[in-house]
């Protein structure tokens, strides 16, 4: 499928790989558009279910914490409102794409948000850690961060029950610089894909289309020393992420009714 993504600041996302940018007056064409088609009062799903199930195509539109999604499916009948809403969107971000900024790797990526060429909003990352050893531990087990853009969660995670309270934190420009230039110095595409820590630490980071998953653990064969340089660069990006989830579950906002499992 085409797809695109569209935030708040006019900042969008053009099928995954181009980052391009609607003017105050477009987006507040878009979402005139989206009242006028009457999105907040379609159904979740449109059509009709078949063996073997086919998406037309879906829709999804968020305010502050309220979230409204629509699914087109292959069978059945198909909307006429939805359907102008979507290629009506589609049509205006393929316009703006083509003015739009890429990348030709992750690395390259990092290094424009960096420089402030690709907005915060490209950007996800996901830290997931939990001790080696759970036997008789106390307090938090793990935890988990995850970045999306310019807002960052933050879970705790215990034995027994699971992850906790999710806390939200906006990043501000400086915070979402800083993020991107830690990540470029350590750059994630160079690291070996199984590295040394004394948690289990499991890393993604994705920028349009690009995207690096790293492991890092106690393993056979690999020591604090195995890797050199490039394990000092992923220790200093992990104790940088580490400040940054607990800085979040310090200051951020903390919310309720989260999703039951923040990993899936």
């Amino acid at each position: 499928m085409t797809s695109a993504a569209i935030f708040g600041s006019g900042v969008g996302i053009w099928d995954g790989r181009v980052q391009f940018h609607l003017s105050r007056e477009e987006l507040l064409s878009a979402l005139e558009a989206v009242r006028k088609a009457r999105f907040g009062g379609m159904p979740a799903r449109l059509g009709e279910e078949a063996e073997p199930l086919s998406i037309r195509g879906k829709m999804t539109v968020t305010i502050g914490q309220s979230t409204k999604g629509v699914v087109q499916l292959e069978s059945g009948p198909q909307s006429e409102d939805l359907s102008a809403l979507a290629e009506t969107l589609l049509a205006l971000s393929q316009r703006r794409a083509r003015e739009g900024v890429s990348a030709e790797s992750l690395s390259d990526a990092l290094a424009k948000v960096a420089a402030g060429r690709l907005a915060p909003e490209v950007l996800e990352l996901v830290l997931v850690r939990r001790k080696e050893n759970m036997k008789d531990s106390e307090g938090e087990d793990g935890s988990m961060l995850r970045v999306e853009g310019r807002e960052a969660r933050a879970w705790v995670f215990r034995r027994g029950s699971g992850y906790g309270a999710s806390h939200r934190l906006r990043l501000t420009d400086k915070d979402t610089l800083q993020l991107a230039a830690l990540l470029r110095a350590s750059d994630p595409a160079d690291l070996p894909p199984n590295l040394y820590a004394a948690q289990y630490t499991d890393l993604r980071v994705e920028i349009l289309q690009w995207s690096r998953d790293i492991q890092a653990r106690r393993s056979l064969g690999v020591t604090p020393r195995t890797h050199g340089a490039r394990q000092e660069a992923f220790d200093r990006m992990d104790q940088g992420l580490r400040r940054l989830a607990e800085r979040v579950l310090q200051d951020g906002r903390t919310e309720t009714g989260q999703e039951d499992d923040p990993g899936e």
